[in-house]
């Protein structure tokens, strides 16, 4: 029986918006309603919605309720408004813009690792970043097994991170240089068709930038190991969607090999790509539009056993974003 009378969709004609609703058409949400919402400027766009045109309305809390589900897939900047009054309705929130990821009092939540931290009282949750949601996917099992004391790695940005307008820069930029012509720089001061460098956005004192401070803050949470040492270097490349980490981790405990495959072999959001296969098995292209994290180049540390190596690839909208996402709100239909 439907528990939740409509969930809302606040920025569906964002990027996030638009692979959230497509993604709605391979999941079964039980939920008795979807409305669309955006700014002004989008009211009135027909959109796609499991293959029937939808109508965008302009940002409305009148409507909010308890029994409503609202996702917020909307800039962080534009919805402490909105999720104000979603909490004086009681309706329920689930944000994916990442502001409420540092409040201690949301639950971080990823439905495969902590769903006991959804209860029928629950009305705020927050959607891990996507890198998190990816490493935690994979490692979790590995960590309950010889409990993970340090993480490190570098983390391949595609400029879907950013913006749409930055995916339309690089399309711009990549088009423009190879005609020879002038690059646009309005998202970036500099060229990043053809180029690869660091995110240096809200560098603290410490040399952490923003997203590098919140995963290793997340991680932290999620894997409840208080004080966990965790280096992240985030690296932009020309590319549009997709994520791509090279990990390491420490254990307590020397992790098995064998055993390590076995755990991730019989998770079902994992793929192991084939070394056979070559290259072209593991790369971040291959992960688009798929709900699977792919890994591989899984090795121990030549000197340390305890550190354990490997490559991870994915969708970061879908995998990373959009599919936990919908698994929260089915799980908060199911609290309902």
């Amino acid at each position: 029986m439907t528990k939740i009378s409509e969930l809302i969709i606040l920025g569906a004609s964002s990027v996030l918006g638009k692979e959230f609703r497509e993604l709605l058409n391979d999941h079964l949400l039980d939920i008795g309603s979807i409305r669309l919402m955006d700014e002004e400027d989008h009211s009135g766009e027909l959109l796609s919605l499991r293959g029937e045109p939808a109508l965008v309305t302009k940002f409305d809390p009148d409507v909010f309720s308890r029994g409503k589900i609202i996702v917020n897939a909307h800039s962080a900047q534009a919805h402490s408004d909105l999720l104000h009054r979603a909490i004086l309705s009681g309706a329920s929130w689930v944000d994916m813009s990442g502001t409420l990821n540092l409040n201690s009092g949301v639950p971080l939540v990823i439905p495969a690792i902590n769903r006991d931290a959804i209860t029928p009282e629950t009305k705020i949750v927050a959607c891990p970043s996507s890198p998190t949601v990816m490493i935690l996917q994979a490692i979790y099992p590995i960590h309950q097994q010889w409990g993970i004391c340090q993480l490190s790695g570098t983390i391949l940005l595609g400029h879907s991170f950013h913006s749409q307008e930055a995916m339309d820069e690089l399309f711009e930029q990549t088009r423009k240089l190879l005609s020879f012509q002038e690059l646009p720089q309005k998202i970036w001061p500099f060229q990043v068709a053809f180029n690869a460098f660091p995110d240096m956005r809200g560098i603290d004192s410490s040399g952490f930038s923003n997203l590098e401070r919140l995963i290793a803050d997340e991680m932290e949470r999620m894997l409840g190991v208080p004080n966990l040492i965790s280096m992240f270097m985030a690296v932009w490349i020309p590319t549009f969607i997709g994520c791509g980490i090279s990990l390491q981790l420490q254990f307590r405990a020397v992790p098995d090999l064998e055993t390590t495959h076995s755990l991730l072999s019989s998770n079902l959001k994992i793929y192991l790509g084939d070394m056979e296969k070559g290259p072209e098995e593991l790369a971040i292209f291959q992960t688009m539009r798929q709900e699977k994290i792919c890994i591989g180049r899984l090795r121990t540390d030549r000197t340390d056993r305890s550190i354990l190596s490997m490559w991870l690839a994915a969708d970061n909208f879908r995998t990373g974003s959009v599919s936990n996402v919908i698994e929260i709100c089915n799980l908060m239909n199911q609290q309902a």
